[in-house]
């Protein structure tokens, strides 16, 4: 891992989930999607479930 001003840092992990490794991988995620603000976010409620999006309902996951 690496700060913003380019130093390294040590990241230690412990417990059921490694929550630094789905950070990371959530940064990522936001990054390839071109850092999406709130205002492209949407969600859609239905009587089946609750589903998010970025830009596109027809591409979106079940929360």
């Amino acid at each position: 891992m690496m700060f913003r001003d380019g130093e390294p840092a040590q990241v230690w992990q412990s417990g059921a989930r490694q929550l630094w490794d789905e950070a990371e991988s959530a940064y990522r995620w936001w990054v390839d999607k071109g850092k999406p603000g709130y205002d492209r976010f949407g969600l859609t409620v239905t009587a089946e479930g609750q589903s998010v999006w970025v830009d596109d309902p027809a591409d979106s996951w079940t929360v």
